[in-house]
């Protein structure tokens, strides 16, 4: 059972994390980040072009050429 001690320390470490967030001087997310934190915490679908940019690079890599040779 939790005292009142116990949820007070849970509220000021929640406080502490949510301000370090704001104040770690990170820059600022692009859209493509954006679209992609959208998709993790939201479950928004990610935009058309910016899975072309993500699958694309990969479609023509190993593990596509080597599945025939598994055969």
């Amino acid at each position: 059972m939790k005292t009142e001690k116990d949820e007070k320390e849970e509220e000021d470490e929640e406080e502490e994390f949510e301000e370090d967030e704001e104040d770690a001087g990170e820059q600022p997310l692009t859209e493509d980040e954006e679209a992609i934190v959208a998709y993790l915490r939201d479950d928004e679908p990610l935009p058309p072009d910016l899975l072309q940019k993500l699958l694309a690079e990969w479609w023509h890599q190993e593990p596509f050429r080597c599945l025939p040779s598994l055969f």
